[in-house]
């Protein structure tokens, strides 16, 4: 079980056995600066919190790298720049708005946690306060649904209809994202829709090498990366009375279903690798192989949480999945332009 105490992830994140590992001394470093951007006041810290409540990074790997990396795919290696160029910026300014959104309700969980990264949130330490970060995010939202428009009225709709679907993943009374099973069943309903979305803005109907990716794609993020995102945050959630299906069935347990999901995810992928040749070259056979070592880490995971939990282990889940669905997209665009 997961200890319910708001310092015993503390314990667990912060204690010896962590610390000796120096990929983890490294991404403490770093983190722990990163995430103190903007603490100090001023202008030049109310700069570094709106920087961090947009979460560069989230904005590179998911919302740029991702659907380059699906135009790429539907275009046979042809993206075109116009209509590529305008679905990221629909991705940023959206994921973005959302992004805030998900601060704003999340800021009990986040507060109880033992990273920083998670408990100095620019909204959850005040920095930004809930008026401003709802305006923020309409603001952002607005103009990327008028982005989406910009490509084509149909996208526009998508555009909307996904807002409007991932809203009630982050706002009560639905959220699904605490609601156990349901947030990984939104979690697919939303990659299905964002890659239609995505489809559509350069009028190309997936064929059939491309439906193998779009597959490793919603197995990923839709389902595997749903639950390690839940499993890094178990112990805040759990205090705060957040039910997520991490927290319903145990880190444990949620992570092999997580292995089962990349192993799936993994499959597909290698699918799609051979159907279009891909494995000839080298930057493939690399990205097979992040993949698929990254499916053996999982099964390690869990055998190390059902040892004992944790935190480290939760989170190097969460980043590990992120990098190794970066290295796996860079690869596949590498080998296809």
């Amino acid at each position: 079980m997961v200890e319910h105490a708001e310092h015993a992830a503390a314990r667990t994140w912060w204690d010896e056995r962590t610390l000796r590992n120096p990929v983890a001394r490294a991404y403490v470093a770093v983190t722990s600066g990163y995430a103190r951007w903007g603490v100090r006041g001023g202008w030049s810290g109310a700069l570094l919190s709106q920087v961090r409540v947009i979460r560069p990074v989230t904005r590179l790997w998911f919302d740029a790298v991702l659907p380059w990396t699906v135009i790429t795919v539907l275009t046979g290696g042809h993206p075109p720049l116009r209509e590529t160029l305008l679905a990221i910026a629909v991705m940023v300014l959206i994921h973005a708005s959302l992004t805030i959104v998900n601060d704003v309700q999340d800021r009990d969980s986040d507060h109880r946690s033992a990273e920083p990264l998670r408990s100095l949130r620019p909204v959850t330490r005040g920095a930004i306060p809930l008026r401003s970060a709802y305006a923020e995010a309409a603001v952002l939202g607005l103009l990327g649904i008028a982005a989406a428009f910009a490509l084509w009225w149909l996208v526009g709709v998508l555009a909307v209809v996904i807002t409007a679907i991932v809203l009630q993943h982050e706002l009560p009374p639905v959220r699904t994202q605490g609601r156990p099973l349901l947030g990984q069943l939104a979690g697919v309903v939303g990659l299905v829709l964002i890659t239609g979305l995505l489809a559509v803005a350069v009028r190309t109907a997936p064929g059939a090498q491309a439906v193998p990716y779009l597959l490793f794609v919603t197995a990923y993020m839709g389902v595997a990366e749903m639950l390690v995102k839940d499993i890094r945050d178990v112990d805040n959630d759990e205090a705060a009375g957040k039910n997520t299906t991490a927290v319903r069935y145990g880190p444990v347990r949620a992570t092999r279903a997580a292995t089962a999901a990349y192993t799936v995810a993994a499959a597909c992928w290698l699918w799609f690798a051979a159907v279009n040749d891909l494995l000839a070259t080298p930057v493939a056979l690399v990205a097979a192989a992040v993949l698929v070592g990254w499916v053996g880490y999982t099964v390690w995971a869990a055998n190390s949480l059902a040892a004992r939990f944790g935190k480290g282990v939760c989170i190097s889940l969460h980043t590990g999945s992120i990098g190794t669905f970066t290295a796996v997209n860079l690869g596949t665009l590498a080998a296809l332009l």
